[in-house]
């Protein structure tokens, strides 16, 4: 494991020598304190499809895929579903991305909105829980390399509603750019071997 309980990634790089990699490794790990000193990082790992296929992260979990935003209300009811499950497995990441899991936040869309969206009311439903727990989750430094986790930090602002397919439609839109945004505010933590 890496600082703390972080898993490093090696990273092989090509007709270099070891002296080399050294000092460039120590320049990786300056910015990567600094992003993260400032705010500008706060995970340890962008859990992407990209990085999650990549055979050294033994383990790690798809947090985010490319979710598009919704036109219809059937693209809201599908793409909540799929966010949920998304902001699911990044909460409960305590290796790659953070700290600590958000147990807090997980429970929130796991227990409390159970029911997956299948209509405009259980698609409000379901969109207030999470907004409530993306709303706690960025804001919150006890899970991030970062206190405050970011400068970055943007909450949802919209409402969801029971009865209002639209405005789930603008707050779900909202939600997946935020969401988006959080996940991608990281900066990996590195090994560099020379080859």
């Amino acid at each position: 494991m890496a600082t703390g309980q972080f898993r490093n990634h090696t990273r092989f790089v090509q007709h270099t020598t070891p002296p080399f990699m050294n000092d460039m490794m120590r320049a990786y790990q300056i910015l990567a304190d600094n992003m993260q000193a400032n705010g500008m990082a706060p995970h340890y790992a962008r859990v992407d499809s990209a990085f999650v296929s990549d055979p050294a992260n033994f383990g790690s979990v798809v947090q985010w895929t490319d979710l598009v935003a919704a036109a219809t209300d059937a693209q809201v009811w599908a793409g909540a579903n799929a966010l949920r499950k998304l902001m699911q497995a990044h909460f409960a990441d305590a290796e790659y991305a953070h700290k600590l899991a958000d147990t807090t936040d997980l429970a929130l869309i796991t227990l409390l909105a159970a029911p997956d969206a299948t209509d405009t009311s259980s698609a409000g439903t379901l969109l207030l829980a999470m907004k409530a727990a993306l709303n706690a989750h960025v804001v919150e430094g006890s899970y991030h390399a970062s206190v405050p986790p970011s400068i970055l930090a943007v909450t949802v602002t919209g409402t969801p509603s029971t009865s209002d397919a639209s405005a789930n439609l603008s707050t779900y839109n909202e939600m997946l750019a935020i969401y988006k945004r959080h996940i991608y505010s990281a900066i990996e933590r590195l090994d560099f071997e020379a080859v």
